[in-house]
């Protein structure tokens, strides 16, 4: 202890109050840092006790090349994204519209003999449906057709609006010359002079429907994104099943589409919601008969359509960074860890083989 008569000075009392003070600290900090240090699950062998081996140099090449090539992955897979799919009955707004394209030619007639209809389930004409109607005439007639359908199920239409009785044509008399034909219901004028190398014949008019189908398609149209073929390797096939067919029998046949169609979603990583429909279909054709006989102005095509109560649900999703940063981990330290058994493993087989082969040699 400091006599209370001691000459020292104040200040002397104070520094040695202050080293008194410093030494306690920096035992404890010690005290501290040596209690972390037997914390330590990983203890450090001192360079100078290591040994490389060539085994154990082409285990950690594998290694990294095993662990780069997993991760690249686990960092594309978490940059594309997946899709999701799901099914529900779906509780939509039934009254609401389906927005349906239709692009159709009729082979071998002309556009002011047929006509288009809309109609419900009980053969009710449905009006102001059309948004797009137009027309094309070349050979055949080719006709597209944009209107908006009830859900309800029902039907499209194309029909004849009127049948001509004659078709003239124009018979070469080189049979390496194509026929031509002239427009239905043209009528002969008096002072009419066939042309030279031409026979006009006079034929009864073609009033069968045979058609080829250009395109149908039901709601929005899919989104031009290479991560629906993930899912939907060809998306023709289940949204556009018709487009391309053609049924052509040269008689006045009807033909009748029965058309079944799930609602389908697609919901992007910017949750923007597409809505559209796949569908399959039946189809069957049968002749118009009647007491008097055939009945060709009946002939027609029919699309009939259904909505199924299903949806399909494709939705883009993203997995979480933590997912991330958590399968790093179990690559980087599973791949390690799983190599440096192995390497243990073989060099103590390697270390026990050489004490055995050096204790027979001395032997």
């Amino acid at each position: 202890g400091i006599n209370a008569e001691s000459p020292l000075r104040p200040g002397v009392a104070i520094v040695w109050v202050a080293w008194y003070s410093c030494r306690w600290v920096y035992d404890k900090q010690t005290m501290v840092l040596q209690f972390f240090r037997e914390l330590d699950f990983y203890k450090k062998v001192p360079r100078d006790l290591k040994e490389g081996t060539l085994g154990g140099a082409a285990i950690t090449v594998s290694c990294i090349i095993l662990t780069v090539y997993l991760v690249v992955s686990e960092l594309s897979l978490y940059s594309n994204g997946s899709l999701k799919t799901s099914m529900f009955v779906t509780t939509g707004n039934h009254e609401e519209s389906l927005n349906a394209i239709l692009n159709i030619t009729i082979l071998g007639r002309q556009c002011d003999e047929l006509d288009v209809d809309i109609r419900n389930s009980g053969g009710r004409k449905i009006e102001d449906v059309l948004k797009t109607y137009k027309k094309q005439e070349r050979e055949d007639c080719t006709l597209y057709v944009e209107v908006l359908l009830p859900r309800a199920p029902g039907a499209i239409l194309i029909l004849n609006k009127r049948i001509p009785r004659y078709r003239y044509r124009l018979v070469p008399e080189d049979p390496d010359e194509k026929v031509i034909h002239l427009r239905p219901g043209w009528v002969k004028p008096e002072n009419y002079t066939t042309p030279e190398g031409y026979e006009l014949l006079k034929s009864p008019a073609h009033i069968s429907l045979d058609h080829r189908i250009n395109h149908v398609e039901f709601g929005d149209d899919i989104p031009v994104r290479t991560r629906w073929d993930d899912v939907l390797p060809d998306r023709s096939t289940p949204f556009k099943v018709l487009n391309g067919m053609k049924k052509s029998h040269h008689l006045a046949l009807s033909h009748d589409y029965h058309l079944k169609l799930v609602p389908t979603s697609f919901i992007d990583q910017n949750k923007v919601r597409t809505d559209s429909f796949q569908y399959t279909y039946a189809h069957q054709s049968f002749l118009m008969v009647t007491p008097g006989g055939i009945a060709p102005r009946g002939s027609t095509v029919i699309f009939r359509y259904e909505v199924s109560a299903l949806e399909i649900r494709y939705r883009y999703t993203r997995k979480p960074l933590y997912h991330l940063l958590t399968m790093m981990c179990a690559i980087v330290g599973g791949i390690f860890t799983v190599a440096g058994i192995i390497d243990r493993v073989f060099f103590n087989v390697h270390q026990v083989l050489r004490k055995k082969i050096q204790l027979g040699k001395q032997s």
